[in-house]
């Protein structure tokens, strides 16, 4: 049998049936024509909620995607597209793996376990995705690396063509 988080659909179809969450990332996916890189075979997507798009646009002074100019969208986009199929399982604790995308910008992802019931490293495996260029600017201005890291909230959702991972 499939795994219990396979779908039968695409990673663009799958984001595609679901415009509450990614109506504003499935614009983005249109207007940047980078269809393709997100139906390709064996391709690992860390999706952005229509939130995150939202929050972008605000901070670049945008109104809307229609708005933005597309190499800005095609480089916000593309750092988020990974070779492979990577479910959390492939992913290493501690310093984690840096992966380069499509946009050249290198990216990490680490597993993070939480804690339970008070006790520190035994609860859940959290994927966290960052920014290393971003990550290593804060840390060496001693600031705290958060802005460039995102959680995901849902991950390992197996599509025909590959894996998605939902960003908070």
């Amino acid at each position: 049998p499939p795994p219990a988080n396979s779908v039968n659909m695409n990673n663009y179809d799958y984001l595609a049936s679901q415009p509450d969450n990614f109506g504003e990332l499935i614009k983005v996916i249109d207007r940047t024509s980078l269809v393709d890189s997100i139906k390709r075979d064996d391709v690992t997507f860390f999706a952005l909620q229509n939130e995150s798009i939202l929050t972008y646009l605000g901070s670049q002074d945008y109104t809307s995607v229609e708005d933005a100019p597309v190499d800005s969208l095609s480089k916000l986009l593309l750092k988020y597209v990974i070779d492979g199929k990577m479910l959390r399982s492939d992913f290493n604790t501690g310093l984690g793996d840096d992966f380069e995308t499509p946009s050249t910008k290198l990216m990490n992802v680490k597993i993070v376990v939480g804690e339970y019931k008070g006790v520190q490293n035994v609860g859940a495996y959290n994927i966290v995705y960052s920014d290393t260029e971003l990550a290593a600017g804060l840390r060496a201005l001693k600031l705290s690396t958060l802005p460039a890291e995102a959680l995901v909230t849902t991950g390992d959702i197996q599509t025909t063509n590959g894996v998605i991972h939902i960003i908070e």
